[in-house]
């Protein structure tokens, strides 16, 4: 039995910092870069990455939806991703179609609370 939960212990541990590798070179660092440089270019290329880890990571809360249902949304962590997800769809859509002109009252908020 103690090898059963050792193994079941280091594969989680394995998985999840795998995904939190892949969460801060996917997202963090290229939106933190996004927030000290200037250049167009870069700025499309950081928000796209960012964009698709996000993707990535909102099907982990779609699966978690499917098996939990409503209970889902009981839990704030979950409410929490789900909203950091969505806040930063507008921000990617708001900066796309401005192609990063603007930096309204609107963007400075989403890019706060996605910080957090």
């Amino acid at each position: 039995m103690r090898k059963i939960i050792d193994f079941q212990f280091k594969t989680v541990k394995k998985f999840l910092q795998a995904m939190f590798r892949f969460y801060s070179v996917g997202f963090m660092i290229p939106f933190l870069i996004s927030l000290s440089v200037d250049n167009l270019i870069v700025l499309n290329i950081c928000y796209t990455f960012c964009f698709f880890t996000q993707i990535f990571f909102i099907m982990f809360e779609l699966i978690q939806v499917k098996e939990q249902r409503l209970e889902y949304f009981k839990d704030i962590y979950n409410l929490v991703d789900s909203s950091q997800f969505i806040f930063f769809v507008l921000l990617y859509v708001s900066k796309m179609i401005t192609q990063f002109q603007s930096n309204s009252i609107f963007e400075l908020f989403l890019e706060s609370f996605i910080i957090l």
